[in-house]
């Protein structure tokens, strides 16, 4: 299977819907990785990986901006509970989450 990008070909961000898109694909694969940060911010937040699944799978995607050459989303929903969460991530091999906020 290809390998598929986080950019188009001109280096730009991918659109909404292809980028929601991938974040799904790699989620249902279960090609995840919370990074340390995130997994800080979940913990003291009360936000599990189930509440994340719930936005991946009903939110929508928004360009959140670059860090270090990579583009990063920003991944807005509700869990089941109502609770308004964010899920900051990059798109790569895998789905990396660098951070979760509540509001």
């Amino acid at each position: 299977m290809a390998k598929r990008k986080s950019t188009d070909s001109d280096g730009r961000p991918l659109n909404p819907t292809s980028a929601m898109a991938r974040i799904r694909d790699l989620w249902a694969s279960g090609r995840f990785l919370p990074l340390p940060h995130a997994q800080r911010r979940m913990r003291e937040r009360g936000i599990t990986t189930d509440h994340i699944g719930q936005v991946i799978r009903a939110g929508r995607a928004v360009v959140s901006g670059r860090a270090g050459g990579n583009w990063r989303y920003e991944v807005r929903g509700h869990t089941v509970d109502g609770v308004k969460v964010t899920c900051i991530v990059e798109i790569g091999n895998r789905l990396m989450l660098i951070t979760v906020i509540d509001k």
